[in-house]
């Protein structure tokens, strides 16, 4: 909106329509990758082959020029919007679904999904906390036409490396859960019914849900509410410094914590959730900046966090439970419909 020069009312309509259609795209992939196999698995070829597209999608959606028609930006936009929402579900998803298959222990699935928290927090507070000073080095100013460089070259940054990492990843990863032998490929319906039919999976998605709005919603609106509630955004590189401190501490130390107290994963996300918008209300009653905004700001996003990697961690459980009712296993779907 402010560099390429592309209205507000254009962009949310864009995302509204992708949204769309991204519920419906996303069960359908995850349909396909259950249905998938290779000498690597089912999940893991989708976890590098998305990942290289994601990356390559999304550099070319911030390669668009300020200079441009606007008939040109419209159709840059929903092209490249669209080919990184598809390539994201057919990384993403798979990187989900993961989860249930790495391991057959609930116990094993909860670390590993804290220590997952762990590393997608930090990184992706790093890359917030980047972005500013990033573009800033490269353009030589983050706001107006004049940024276009900057946006491109930070995110082609941040997109080499992500490559990089989800190749790696997909290199090293080993999926030892296997769906039933005598499981014939789940039609697309078929699957809908299933989900629908497994009450932790149908849970658990109202979870993700909720945290969505709060997470996302948060996301969407936080650089303009630093720039023109708070009037410096600056104040971005303070609130990314406390958030990744606090999504090191959540996974890290408080998922097992919160998992003792309550001996039960959904009773532990429910708390987790619900202490988080506790915390997060008084925050828009506070002056942005202050020390206390930021305590009140680390408890919410730590606490938040620690629920997060509870919530994932249930996602292989959902599976198992879906097996164990129906004898067909769709780690794939459900996290497509969780991711979604």
């Amino acid at each position: 909106t402010e560099v390429i020069g592309v209205s507000v009312t254009a962009v949310a309509t864009l995302t509204l329509v992708v949204r769309i259609f991204d519920a419906v795209n996303d069960p359908i992939i995850g349909s396909i990758a259950d249905r998938s196999n290779s000498p690597k698995g089912k999940y893991t070829p989708w976890l590098r082959w998305g990942g290289l597209a994601m990356g390559i999608f999304i550099m070319m959606m911030f390669a668009a020029r300020p200079s441009w028609s606007m008939g040109m930006k419209l159709v840059w936009m929903w092209t490249t919007y669209t080919l990184v929402t598809v390539a994201t579900t057919c990384h993403y998803m798979p990187y989900m679904a993961l989860n249930g298959v790495i391991s057959a222990d609930s116990g094993e699935r909860n670390k590993a999904s804290a220590l997952r928290g762990v590393f997608c927090g930090a990184s992706g507070q790093l890359s917030a906390m980047l972005a500013v000073p990033l573009i800033t080095v490269i353009a030589g100013t983050d706001t107006g036409p004049e940024a276009a460089n900057g946006y491109t070259g930070a995110v082609a940054i941040c997109a080499v490396i992500f490559i990089a990492i989800a190749f790696y990843t997909s290199g090293r990863v080993k999926e030892v859960v296997k769906q039933p032998p005598s499981q014939k490929k789940v039609p697309f319906f078929e699957n809908i019914r299933l989900f629908l039919k497994n009450k932790y999976a149908v849970v658990l998605a109202i979870g993700f849900l909720m945290n969505g709005f709060c997470q996302f919603g948060r996301m969407a609106i936080v650089l303009y509410y630093f720039q023109y509630v708070g009037g410096d955004i600056g104040l971005n590189t303070t609130y990314g410094l406390v958030t990744l401190i606090a999504c090191l501490v959540g996974p890290g130390f408080v998922t097992e914590w919160m998992y003792k107290l309550t001996k039960h994963k959904g009773r532990g996300m429910v708390l987790g959730f619900a202490l988080y918008g506790m915390l997060s209300a008084p925050l828009y009653f506070m002056t942005p900046g202050t020390l206390a905004f930021w305590v009140v700001l680390f408890l919410g996003q730590m606490i938040t966090a620690a629920a997060s990697g509870i919530a994932s961690g249930m996602v292989g459980d959902a599976a198992d439970y879906g097996e164990y009712i129906s004898g067909v296993r769709t780690d794939g779907f459900i996290s497509s419909v969780l991711s979604l």
